[in-house]
């Protein structure tokens, strides 16, 4: 994917998708990290976690993964 074309897929999307750059396993462990965080931290009126990489290891990980 060119750089360019990432570029205006985020300024026109808010997001990206690159294939592959998190294997099945790992996003199973996310999955399951967030619906724990959701079950155990969450406001009920919320829509949004936003601190999830202070109070999880999972995603701390993740959080400071030169990948993303």
């Amino acid at each position: 994917m060119a750089s360019d074309n990432i570029a205006y897929c985020y300024e026109h999307d808010g997001f990206i998708i690159i294939p592959d750059l998190i294997d099945g396993e790992e996003c199973e462990k996310l999955k399951i990290e967030a619906q724990k965080l959701l079950k155990e931290k969450a406001h009920p009126e919320a829509s949004v976690y936003v601190h999830a990489s202070v109070t999880s290891p999972i995603c701390e990980k993740y959080h400071k993964d030169p990948r993303l």
